[in-house]
């Protein structure tokens, strides 16, 4: 029988939607001895590259994108350290934060890391917004090479 050793966890930090994610996450991690690596996906950075907010002569400098960048980093660790000293209860839990768009980052990072199981959460959407908007947890679902669990992020245990 798999056992889930081993479990990423796609941390979305906007308003408590990270909490149900991690108590799920935790429980499981606990019943089966495992450990957990908290994976946030920056995708700010991403979008102005590929809207050219760099190279053009109005755009952004690159000494203001780095200071911007340390900062989110900075808040962004401190605000998972707390997530885990809050939620995790002693479950052994790694940090991991990188950049991209959120589907192709979280899928690299399925591979990077071996785990055994990815846990994220969904915001429900109906599927005229997941039509606009794109869903990511939909599409990791479709190309994940491990198992994934879906929480709906609004609903803490």
């Amino acid at each position: 029988m798999p056992e889930a050793k081993h479990l990423l966890i796609a941390v979305e930090l906007h308003k408590q939607h990270a909490v149900p994610v991690l108590q799920w996450a935790t429980l499981m991690a606990r019943q089966t001895g495992g450990r957990l690596t908290l994976l946030h996906v920056n995708e700010t950075t991403a979008a102005l590259h590929s809207r050219g907010a760099f190279s053009s002569p109005s755009g952004i400098d690159s000494e203001t994108v780095e200071r911007w960048r340390h900062q989110y980093e900075t808040t962004t660790r401190t605000e998972l350290h707390r997530l885990i000293a809050q939620h995790c209860g002693g479950v052994p839990a790694d940090l991991l934060l990188l950049e991209g768009r959120a589907s192709a980052v979280i899928l690299g990072a399925i591979e990077s890391t071996n785990c055994d199981l990815l846990v994220m959460g969904t915001h429900g959407r109906p599927w005229y917004q997941r039509a606009l908007m794109g869903s990511t947890a939909e599409a990791i679902l479709r190309a994940s090479p491990t198992p994934v669990l879906i929480v709906h992020n609004t609903a803490a245990m």
